[in-house]
């Protein structure tokens, strides 16, 4: 169980530095295309600030829940599924059930993430809430992550766009998301360990 937990997290992570990069490579070579993309983003950030929640959550849930967030969710979600197509031929999962196993997969990731991403915002809301001391820490170190890849040694023309795309509180989420996708994993096998069996197609890493 705890191997498959840490592959999770492993995979999570990868898709997210992946779907950095096919922004950066977009915001370079295709800005027509990421700018579309934004504008979808900015909708989404709308709806999920207009959620009637109470003032004192919903200011937290709009700081988080920014649309340059929603852009690499979204990025996310897509390295994700090119990671699992680059992979199927390695999983057990698709070569016992074939094209139906993977596109499982693939629906079962992308719900998975998304899960994780409402949850890494809450979670955020929460410690912003409850303990927004340690919040203040975990924004500090983020900072100091952010302050790192401003400096990455990129052509200015890719540092520049790295630059635009990442802020401290996006980090943070990131690195919640992962928390949350992670607690995903671990539930999932708890449960599956509970009923005594497996799933017809196994959730993926």
């Amino acid at each position: 169980m705890f191997g498959r937990i840490a592959m999770t997290g492993l995979t999570v992570a990868v898709a997210m530095v992946l779907a950095l990069a096919i922004l950066v490579v977009l915001g370079v070579y295709a800005p027509l295309w990421l700018h579309w993309v934004q504008n979808g983003a900015d909708l989404i950030e709308r709806a999920v600030t207009s959620t009637g929640l109470p003032s004192r959550f919903n200011v937290w849930v709009g700081i988080f829940a920014a649309s340059e967030a929603i852009v690499i969710l979204i990025f996310t979600i897509i390295a994700r599924i090119i990671l699992a197509i680059l992979l199927a031929p390695v999983s057990s999962n698709v070569r016992h059930s074939g094209v139906a196993g993977l596109f499982a997969s693939i629906g079962s990731m992308t719900t998975s993430l998304f899960l994780a991403f409402v949850l890494g915002i809450l979670m955020l809301v929460g410690l912003g809430i409850v303990a927004p001391e340690v919040l203040d820490s975990m924004l500090g170190a983020a900072g100091w992550v952010e302050a790192r890849l401003e400096h990455t040694g990129l052509p200015f023309r890719w540092n520049n766009i790295l630059r635009l795309l990442i802020a401290d509180d996006q980090i943070l989420l990131l690195f919640f998301t992962i928390v949350a996708r992670l607690l995903i994993a671990a539930l999932a096998s708890a449960l599956t360990s509970a009923v005594g069996g497996k799933p017809r197609f196994a959730a993926p890493v």
